[in-house]
């Protein structure tokens, strides 16, 4: 009989440390406050009408420190690697980029869709779709995203 109790005892353990471990890791991420780089970044079910600097859910750029909201508080991020497209962008190209800030890593690939004409030598602006991978306090999630850049 003490086994049987011992046994669910541990199985009762086990269970409750899975469902705590489930808890914790979970996350949502919310909208940058006072967006102030020059690229934004959405889920990529945003409407497009939505698609405002102030819905971005990652905000980053050349000359601003990128930032992520995760819970309702933004996040202030490093670049620590990227693979960026050199000076001949093309739709269908893309790359990567990494940024790591206090308790979080984010990894941003990215395919171009849509480029300036190439007959406007003053506008540097693209979209392009991607995949945001993040680790939030060793949780993990992976999703879809529509970026917007340049100016």
């Amino acid at each position: 009989m003490h086994k049987a109790y011992r046994i669910l005892g541990i199985f009762i353990l086990a269970l409750c440390f899975m469902l705590s471990a489930n808890a914790q890791a979970k996350f949502r991420f919310g909208y940058v406050k006072n967006p102030d780089g020059n690229e934004s970044v959405w889920l990529a079910g945003t409407a497009k009408r939505n698609r405002t600097r102030d819905k971005a859910i990652l905000s980053h750029g050349d000359t601003f420190a990128p930032r992520i909201n995760i819970n309702g508080k933004d996040i202030s991020l490093k670049s620590v690697k990227a693979d960026l497209p050199d000076a001949n962008f093309k739709v269908g190209r893309g790359g990567y980029e990494i940024f790591k800030g206090k308790g979080v890593s984010v990894r941003l690939d990215y395919v171009f869709t849509w480029l300036c004409p190439s007959d406007q030598e003053n506008c540097s602006v693209f979209y392009y779709r991607g995949v945001l991978d993040v680790t939030y306090k060793g949780a993990k999630r992976k999703v879809n995203v529509t970026g917007f850049g340049g100016s």
